[in-house]
C-alpha cells in the first residue's frame, strides 16, 4: 500500500495488485480509496 498524491485531492491510499505468470506482468490493477474524490473541485481556467 502506498499514497498516490494528487494535486486536486491530496494523498489517496492505494493498494497495487499485479497477476503475473511465466514471469510477465499479465494484469496491473490499482485500487484506491475514492472517499476524498467526492470533495474535488475543478481547477478555474
Amino acid at each position: 500500500m502506498y499514497d498516490l498524491m494528487t494535486k486536486s485531492s491530496g494523498a489517496l491510499s492505494c493498494a497495487k495488485h499485479l497477476t503475473i505468470s511465466d514471469g510477465k506482468i499479465h494484469s496491473d490493477k490499482l485500487t484506491f480509496d475514492s472517499k476524498k474524490l467526492g470533495s474535488a473541485k475543478p481547477k478555474a481556467n
